[in-house]
């Protein structure tokens, strides 16, 4: 995978340990990573997800009301976001750039730096 263009510099992978620790730690030992020099940040889970949770348009919500992508990404997850009867934890990742780690809508900086992973849980 290369996701990333001019155009897209966030993207959210809404699947079950699609940013795992584990693959993150083993792929970026090797210089491999899913995204190129023009993504700034991918955001996924270090565990399972559910589709009735709606963290995408929460996340964007957020972004919208001025918060940085990464934080705006971890607050989607947290609060009450998940019903009753979700087991935990649920963790949410981000891989991506360190230059990147403080852009929002209004402002971001040019991809590059080192590589960055960072996982919270939420749940």
């Amino acid at each position: 995978m290369s996701f990333g263009s001019d155009q897209l510099h966030w993207m959210v992978i809404d699947a079950c340990n699609s940013l795992l620790a584990s693959d993150e730690s083993s792929l970026n030992a090797n210089n491999i990573r899913p995204f190129n020099s023009n993504l700034h940040l991918l955001l996924g889970f270090n565990s399972d997800t559910w589709d009735d949770v709606p963290l995408e348009s929460i996340w964007a919500g957020n972004m919208l009301g001025g918060m940085k992508v990464i934080d705006a990404w971890y607050a989607a997850g947290g609060g009450n976001t998940y019903p009753q009867g979700i087991p935990s934890p649920v963790s949410l990742a981000v891989w991506g750039w360190s230059n990147c780690t403080d852009d929002s809508l209004q402002t971001n900086a040019p991809a590059g730096g080192n590589a960055y992973y960072d996982s919270r849980t939420v749940h």
